[in-house]
């Protein structure tokens, strides 16, 4: 049982409708993932102690959930309350923005973000009469609230899935003009060709080519391949957000490596 005086983030959805178990974990998933990348942008996770959300307890009244935040080190305990109430307001100025109430100045996010917005509030978004109320308290007092009914949700998933369908395709980032170094190369296969661009990722990746002119002037050197820093034009290929390969489509120069 969760105790009065713990801090935790209630999520209580007061449903009309039996809610779909699918909906419902997809919603507590997308919780937790936009509070963790919430904790590490907001300068809360500095350390890298992997800040998640925990379930405390699902209670009986329409589906009520509360959730606590811990680390896998002690060390910011302290900031816990911080974190939860600026989640909570965080989210709330997602939901205005997209009710049109407050917009956002510059505001962007990821397809993985949105993802977790439309999950979010999806659960009440066609049972009308719904609602969902995100409370953050501490010691008993309530310190950040705010609730969400089914025609604002409906309104959110439509605007979100409106930015979802039009956002640019976010798994490749182009560019031009990066210096590649060879980490690894692979006689007759291109499977364990691997490469560094310092600009997208300190750890070697697999390296793909548009072709094999392409790949020649890059694995079949006269020079050690490892003694040459290219100068190449490509795109980064991304899953989740993180650098997993490079696509080379041009090679616009090659020298050896500074002594």
């Amino acid at each position: 049982m969760s105790k009065p005086d713990s801090l935790r983030l209630t999520v209580e959805i007061k449903n009309k409708r039996p809610v779909q178990l699918l909906e419902l974990t997809a919603s507590f998933s997308a919780y937790a993932e936009e509070y963790q990348r919430f904790a590490q942008s907001a300068g809360h996770d500095t350390a890298g102690e992997n800040v998640q959300l925990y379930v405390q307890e699902i209670r009986t009244g329409s589906i009520i959930a509360d959730f606590i935040s811990l680390a896998e080190q002690a060390s910011i305990i302290l900031e816990h309350r911080e974190v939860l109430a600026g989640f909570a307001s965080h989210l709330s100025e997602i939901a205005h923005h997209y009710l049109g109430n407050k917009k956002i100045e510059n505001f962007s996010a990821s397809k993985p973000q949105l993802k977790n917005y439309l999950n979010i509030f999806k659960p009440i978004a066609k049972d009308t009469g719904s609602q969902i109320n995100n409370i953050v308290q501490d010691g008993g007092v309530v310190i950040q609230q705010f609730n969400i009914t089914s025609s604002e949700a409906e309104k959110l998933v439509r605007a979100v899935s409106y930015d979802l369908v039009k956002k640019p395709i976010e798994d490749e980032q182009r560019f031009t003009d990066e210096a590649l170094t060879v980490y690894q190369a692979r006689d007759n296969s291109d499977s364990g060709n691997m490469g560094r661009i310092d600009r997208f990722s300190r750890k070697a990746l697999k390296l793909l080519f548009a072709n094999d002119e392409v790949r020649n002037e890059v694995m079949e050197t006269e020079e050690n391949v490892f003694h040459l820093i290219f100068i190449v034009d490509g795109k980064v290929i991304m899953s989740e957000n993180t650098p997993v390969a490079y696509h080379i489509s041009n090679v616009v120069d090659a020298f050896v490596k500074p002594e």
